[in-house]
Parts: C-alpha cells; sequence; structure tokens
C-alpha cells in the first residue's frame, strides 16, 4: 500500500512539474510574438520620422525652385513646398509636431486604450495609429490565456483523477489482499479435496471390475488390476509391452462385420467416432467381446485417451443367436424376407459406391401349388429344402446372396459380374434344380421340380433403384412362366 502511495505522489509532481514548464514555455511564446509585434510598430514609426526628415531637408537639397506659368516661370518659396508636402502627409491617423526637446534616443509610450503610439526621437514627436499591432498583441495573449486555462484545468481534473484512483487503488489493494488470504485457505482446502478424490479416483480405476488403459493410440502408458487378471500372462505393463506395443495386437474381425478391425491410433480415432464401439478380442484361442468408451484426458501435459473395456462376451453372442434366429427362414435355413429387405438396399448402394455391375434375380418353383395339392404339404417342404440346399451350394461367392421371399419363391442378389457371367451363372442353377430330379408328374413337359427364374441386370449399378429393380425381375419371371417354365429370363439395363 505503502508503495501504491508513492507511485501516486510521484505522478503527481511530475504532472505539476510539466504543467509549470508548459506554462513557461506558453508565457515565452506570447511575450515574444508581443515584442515582435512592438519592434514591427516602432519600425513604422522610424520610417514615417525619416519620411518627415527628408521632406524637411528638401530646401536645403533643390535650392531656387521655379514653376512655368504661361510663357514665364516663377519663382516658389521652397519653404512654402515643404509646408505643403508636410500637409499632404499628415492624415487623421497620423500627426507629428516639431517639439524644441531634444531625445538624443527614440522614445515610445504605446496605449493599448487608444491604441496610439506616441514617438519622439530629436525635435520630432509623432502621433500615429497603432490598431492593427495593438489587436494583434491582444489577441496574443487572449489565446495565451485561453490556453493555459484549459491546459490549467486539465492538468487539476488529471490531478483529481489520480487522486480518485490513489483512493481507489488502496481501496481495491486491501480488497485483493483480503481475496488473495480467502483464496490461500480455500486453496488449501481444494488441496485436500484433490488429494482425497485422487485417492478415490485411483481406488476406482484401480478396483474397476472393467478393463481400463490409458493410450496414446499406439502406446499403453497405465493399465489397471483388470487388465492383468484378464491378460493373465503378463505381470506388468513393462512385461506385456516386451511383446505387444498396442491391445490391437489382440483385435480380430467378428464375422458379423460389427466390430473394431483397425489398427494402432486408427482404432482408437475409430472408437470415438462410432455410437456404439465394440470389439473382439481373440487370446488364449478364446474369442472376447468388448463394449468400448474413450475419452480425452491430460497426462503430463501430453493428450492421451482413457479406454475402458467392458465384457460383453455372453450378451453379444445371445444377440447375434437371436438376430441369425431373426434373419433365417426356418424351414430353409436360409436368409428371410426380412434379412432381404437390409441386405438389398444395402447391396446396391456399396455397388453403387464401386461402380460395379448389379443383379438381382425371382426364383419360383415351377407349379408347385400342384405339387403340394398332389404330394402333400410334408413332400413339398422337403422338396423346398433339398432345392434351397444345391441353390446355396452353388451361391457360395462373398458377393451373393440368397434369401426365401415367400412361399416357393426365392431371391438372389450379386454384383460384379458381366451380364454373360451372370445369365450363364443363373441358366446353371436352373438346370442343377432339374438334375436333382424331384419327381413332379404334374409338371407338364419336365415331370420334375423346375424353376423359373426373372433377372434384373445393370451394367452400372448408379441407374437403378430399389423397386424400378425388383419390378423389372417380377415382369422377366411372368415373361418366363408365359413361355413355358424352366428357363433364364434376363432384363438388362446397359
Amino acid at each position: 500500500m505503502k508503495n501504491s502511495k508513492n507511485k501516486f505522489f510521484i505522478i503527481g509532481i511530475s504532472i505539476l512539474l510539466v504543467w509549470v514548464f508548459i506554462e513557461a514555455y506558453l508565457y515565452m511564446i506570447a511575450v515574444e510574438a508581443q515584442k515582435n509585434y512592438t519592434d514591427n510598430l516602432l519600425k513604422d514609426a522610424q520610417e514615417h520620422y525619416e519620411e518627415i526628415e527628408n521632406i524637411r531637408s528638401l530646401p536645403a537639397e533643390i535650392g531656387t525652385f521655379y514653376v512655368k506659368e504661361g510663357d514665364t516661370f516663377k519663382k516658389v518659396d521652397s519653404k512654402l513646398l515643404v509646408q505643403t508636402l508636410l500637409k499632404q502627409y499628415q492624415n487623421n491617423d497620423f500627426y507629428y509636431t516639431v517639439t524644441p526637446k531634444l531625445s538624443k534616443k527614440p522614445t515610445y509610450r504605446l496605449e493599448s486604450e487608444k491604441k496610439r503610439l506616441y514617438y519622439v526621437y530629436k525635435d520630432i514627436a509623432i502621433d500615429m495609429d497603432a490598431s492593427f499591432y495593438v489587436e494583434k498583441i491582444q489577441s496574443v495573449w487572449i489565446k495565451f490565456f485561453a490556453v493555459s486555462f484549459l491546459f490549467t484545468v486539465f492538468t487539476f481534473v488529471l490531478l483529481f483523477l489520480i487522486r480518485f484512483l490513489q483512493k481507489k487503488s488502496s481501496s481495491y489493494e486491501k480488497l485483493s489482499n483480503t481475496l488473495e488470504l480467502k483464496v490461500r485457505q480455500q486453496t488449501k482446502l481444494l488441496e485436500k479435496e484433490h488429494a482425497k478424490k485422487e485417492i478415490y479416483l485411483e481406488t476406482l480405476f484401480e478396483k474397476s471390475p472393467n478393463i481400463i488403459i490409458i493410450t496414446t493410440g499406439n502406446s499403453i502408458t497405465r493399465a489397471n488390476e483388470a487388465f492383468f487378471k484378464f491378460f493373465k500372462e503378463y505381470a506388468s505393463l513393462e512385461e506385456f509391452k516386451r511383446e505387444h506395443e498396442c491391445i490391437c495386437d489382440f483385435f480380430c474381425a467378428s464375422c458379423h462385420g460389427d466390430t473394431i478391425n483397425s489398427t494402432k491410433m486408427q482404432w482408437v480415432e475409430e472408437v470415438l467416432s462410432e455410437e456404439e464401439p465394440i470389439i473382439k478380442i481373440c487370446y488364449l484361442e478364446q474369442e472376447y467381446y468388448f463394449s468400448v468408451y474413450a475419452k480425452k484426458i491430460y497426462e503430463e501435459n501430453k493428450m492421451h485417451m482413457m479406454v475402458t473395456l467392458n465384457d460383453i462376451t455372453e450378451i453379444y453372442n445371445i444377440r447375434h443367436k437371436f438376430e441369425d434366429l431373426s434373419m433365417q427362414d426356418a424351414l430353409t435355413s436360409i436368409y428371410n424376407r426380412r434379412y432381404f429387405n437390409v441386405v438389398f438396399p444395402q447391396e446396391l448402394n456399396r455397388a453403387k459406391r464401386t461402380h460395379e455391375s448389379f443383379c438381382f434375380a425371382i426364383m419360383d418353383v415351377d407349379n408347385f401349388k400342384l405339387y403340394n395339392d398332389n404330394y402333400g404339404h410334408d413332400a413339398g417342404d422337403e422338396a423346398l429344402q433339398k432345392i434351397t440346399a444345391k441353390i446355396t451350394e452353388l451361391t457360395q461367392r462373398a458377393n451373393e446372396f440368397f434369401f426365401r421371399l415367400g412361399g416357393e419363391e426365392f431371391g438372389f442378389v450379386c454384383s460384379a459380374y458381366t451380364k454373360e457371367e451372370a445369365f450363364s451363372h443363373l441358366q446353371n442353377i436352373c438346370k442343377e434344380v432339374q438334375n436333382l430330379k424331384i419327381e413332379h408328374l404334374y409338371n407338364e413337359k419336365y415331370g420334375v421340380l423346375t424353376i423359373s427364374i426373372g433377372v434384373c441386370y445393370l451394367s452400372d449399378a448408379r441407374k437403378g433403384e430399389v423397386k424400378h429393380i425388383y419390378k423389372s425381375a417380377d415382369n422377366a419371371l411372368y415373361k418366363v412362366k408365359e413361355s413355358g417354365r424352366n428357363k433364364v429370363v434376363l432384363f438388362s439395363v446397359p
């Protein structure tokens, strides 16, 4: 506080010294201006004196002076000429007289109220108008006093402001000291609380039943007890890191395609971007599934990730078991209509993204109602199982999907085939079903069970939409039925 008072005192003294200096400087400027105007006025008076002297000395210089009047010259008195000139020289603003007093040096008196200058030199006294110079001098001093007044007001306002700030500063300083004391006290309390929370969080970290690791993405920096209970071959993190830099070394792909299988830094970024990220860990010939939660934290002034792995192996397996059941046809064990509704648009969109061809076929067992009516429904079910088993055997590629759409109607989706490859493949399926030789005496012309196939083929998947493709394949199937069955009709979109 003492330092603060001294500081404001020094600032105040400095401002007063500056004020004195500037006032003195302004006064010197005003005095100098007054002197210049006065000198100019005296210079004018001296010039008048010299002109009067010149006129008075004319008789001695010119001697006899004549003026021509007609044909004769008339002598003129030179003294009379001088008097005439001097009279013309004088006017209302300027007078002079000849005085018996001799002044060896010029003397003057400037009367500001009358705005007149009285100038005496030798035997001549001059009374002349000084309005211009008096007004100029008065203007200088008016400006000086105006500027001086404004600057003085400004200076004292500034001093008042400094005094006000000094008082405020003192009160703020007192408040600051009080707050600083309270902050110190609060900080000590917070440090104690923080220490308690750190112990609590450390206990939560270590004793959590879930695996918790701190990682940069490429390398693990910390792991809790649950981590070592799971990876029981390793007693410490150093031992683990001798063989594995990252936990992602144990990641493996799920057959359902819903787990993260990236490596190193990519897997953490994928966890952060996914809504419900899941990883599959293969360890000691066992498969485990974990839901993953990642959060950005800072340790040692560096950004890390705290990753929590919750074991959901049992729940995951049960869920997918039911999902498999929900997308399988109960009779034939192939994909059902529900799964078809998911895969069809999904595969079409994938083919569009990769600019591949796309093929969809509807397969229908010929005269199957007559088969059920004459051979019985059990025989019909058995026949469908044999047909689907054969077609499943023939459609094992990764880009092929076979569905039961309902009753004796089936769907087939594939991509990346040429038109000729797709047609040949479907013709072979048609032939192989006939070669099963499942008796059907009511299927005229053939005597065995056969299938008809209507196909919609797109050389560029981007040219088609789900509804249009399905309708085109259905129209192609109708043409097969009209033209004798047991064949393939293909509708192509170039």
